[in-house]
């Protein structure tokens, strides 16, 4: 059973805030104009914006939140347990019919960035599962690092419900699958 909580938060640029939080396994974030960093504590850091989210297998019982140089409102979901948030909003809303198809593959990932998916404006999730055995560090372009990534471990997965490129690299060559949803 999902326990997740919202918050709302705006932040000025460059601000840090430490906000008290359940114990959780789950970041999410619904809404913000910019990336931001979030540091799980013992966990390592990751960069979110708009549509991403992010389920541990460690359990964190704080997070730090660290705005860019833009002051943005963000909407985060946090606690234990998984959001699957599949909202499309244009001018009020309009509800989404279910998932027309899917597609899933395989992607040699390495020391290089490589687009695991290109940009689809028909997907409405992505699953990226890392069965390599180096970590995988994930990014909206080819500019990811395991600095500025969302990393999945070895043998960990994530979903992603934007509709962007989502590219990836790794220390190593590293199997990647995906399973993508579409509209």
């Amino acid at each position: 059973m999902s326990q997740i909580q919202r918050y709302v938060f705006s932040l000025g640029a460059n601000e840090e805030i430490n906000p008290a939080i359940p114990k959780s396994t789950f970041i999410g974030c619904t809404s913000s104009s910019d990336i931001f960093t979030c540091y799980p504590s013992d966990l390592s850091p990751i960069v979110l914006q708009s549509g991403l989210s992010v389920e541990f297998e460690k359990t964190f019982n704080s997070v730090r939140l660290k705005n860019g140089d833009v002051p943005q409102t963000i909407e985060l979901y946090i606690g234990a347990g998984r959001l699957n948030d599949r909202r499309l909003s244009v001018s009020g809303g309009i509800p989404m019919a279910g998932n027309a198809g899917a597609v899933s593959g395989a992607v040699s990932v390495g020391s290089t960035a490589k687009s695991i998916r290109s940009a689809n404006t028909n997907r409405s999730s992505c699953l990226v599962q890392n069965l390599g055995g180096s970590d995988l560090w994930v990014g909206t372009d080819s500019s990811v690092t395991s600095a500025n990534g969302i990393k999945i471990g070895v043998g960990g997965s994530a979903t992603f419900t934007f509709q962007g490129a989502i590219w990836g690299i790794s220390s190593s060559a590293v199997d990647v699958r995906f399973l993508e949803e579409t509209a």
